[in-house]
C-alpha cells in the first residue's frame, strides 16, 4: 500500500512539473509576440511588401496568446499565423557566400532557437524564412545607399488616441524596440542588454494607469538608448518637465559639466551663468 502511494504521489509531482514547464507568463508570450512580429515584419517576403494591415494583426494576437493557457497552444498560434501570410519561396542569392567580413555585434537571431518558448516546428518555420528572407525594398522602411546613407522609418500609423488601451500601447513599444533592434547601430553599447529592456517594459507599458505615466514612460523607453540622437516629443511632456530650459549649452569635460555658450544674455532672461562655468549642482526645480 506504501509503494502505490508513493508511486501515485511521484506521478502527481511528475506531471505537475511538466504542466509547469509547459507553461508561459504573460510577460514569456508578449516577449516572444514582439520579437516575432518584428522578425516577420523585415524577414518575411509577404509582410514587408505592406500586404497585411500589420499593426492590427498584432492587436489580434496580444488578445489571442491571453486565452493561450500553454505552451502548446500558444506555438499553435504562432504557427498557424506564420503559414496564414504565405508561401515562402527559396532564395538562391540569400544562400550564397562571400568572403566579405560583418560587424555581427547588433546581429542576434538566436531567439528563434528558444526551446523553452518554441517548438521544434515553429523554430523550423523562423529559421527558413530568415534564410528564404525578403530581398527587395521593404514597405516599413527607406535606406539610402551612399556616402550619406540613411534610415528611414515610413508608411507607420500614428497612434492619436490620448492614453490607448493596453494592445495599443504595447504595439507602440514593440514598434520602436524593433525599429532599435534592427536597425540602431550602436545597440551594442547600451548600458542595459535590449532584450532586458523589452521584459522591463512589457510590464511598464502595461501597468501604466493614466496619461502622464503613459508619457514619462515612453520617455524613459526613449532613454534606453543612451544616445542625446534620440528624442521623445509630445505635446504635453511639460506636465512633468516644465516648459523652461537652462538659459546655456553644456558639454562634460574630464567628467565635469561646463558651461559652454549662453542665450538670452539680456534682461529679463539672465540667468547667472557665465562662460566656462561649472555646474556642480542642480538648483532648479519644477513648479
Amino acid at each position: 500500500m506504501k509503494r502505490f502511494l508513493l508511486l501515485l504521489v511521484l506521478v502527481f509531482a511528475g506531471t505537475q512539473q511538466n504542466f509547469a514547464q509547459e507553461k508561459l507568463s504573460e510577460t514569456q508570450k508578449l516577449e516572444a509576440l514582439a520579437k516575432v512580429w518584428g522578425f516577420l515584419k523585415y524577414y518575411h517576403p509577404n509582410v514587408s511588401k505592406g500586404t497585411f494591415d500589420w499593426d492590427q494583426q498584432l492587436i489580434d494576437k496580444i488578445n489571442q496568446s491571453e486565452k493561450a493557457e500553454n505552451r502548446i497552444q500558444f506555438n499553435t498560434l504562432i504557427s498557424e499565423w506564420i503559414d496564414s501570410l504565405g508561401k515562402v519561396d527559396r532564395c538562391k542569392k540569400c544562400s550564397k557566400k562571400d568572403d566579405r567580413k560583418y560587424f555581427l555585434k547588433n546581429f542576434d537571431l538566436s531567439w528563434t532557437d528558444d526551446r523553452v518558448v518554441f517548438d521544434q516546428k515553429v523554430i523550423e518555420k523562423l529559421n527558413f524564412i530568415e534564410q528564404n528572407r525578403n530581398q527587395t525594398s521593404d514597405f516599413y522602411y527607406t535606406a539610402k545607399r551612399d556616402s550619406d546613407g540613411y534610415f528611414g522609418v515610413q508608411n507607420e500609423k500614428m497612434i492619436t488616441e490620448k492614453f490607448p488601451e493596453k494592445q495599443v500601447r504595447l504595439l507602440e513599444l514593440f514598434r520602436y524596440w524593433n525599429t532599435v533592434e534592427y536597425f540602431f547601430p550602436y545597440k551594442y553599447q547600451t548600458d542595459q542588454k535590449w532584450n532586458d529592456v523589452l521584459k522591463e517594459m512589457i510590464a511598464k507599458f502595461t501597468e501604466v494607469k493614466d496619461r502622464k505615466e503613459y508619457l514619462l514612460t515612453m520617455a524613459e523607453l526613449a532613454a534606453k538608448t543612451n544616445d542625446n540622437h534620440v528624442h521623445f516629443m509630445a505635446v504635453r511632456r511639460h506636465i512633468y518637465y516644465g516648459d523652461y530650459q537652462i538659459p546655456a549649452t553644456t558639454k562634460y569635460v574630464e567628467k565635469q559639466l561646463i558651461v559652454t555658450d549662453l542665450y538670452f544674455t539680456k534682461t529679463p532672461y539672465t540667468s547667472g551663468l557665465q562662460k566656462f562655468d561649472i555646474i556642480k549642482k542642480n538648483r532648479w526645480k519644477n513648479t
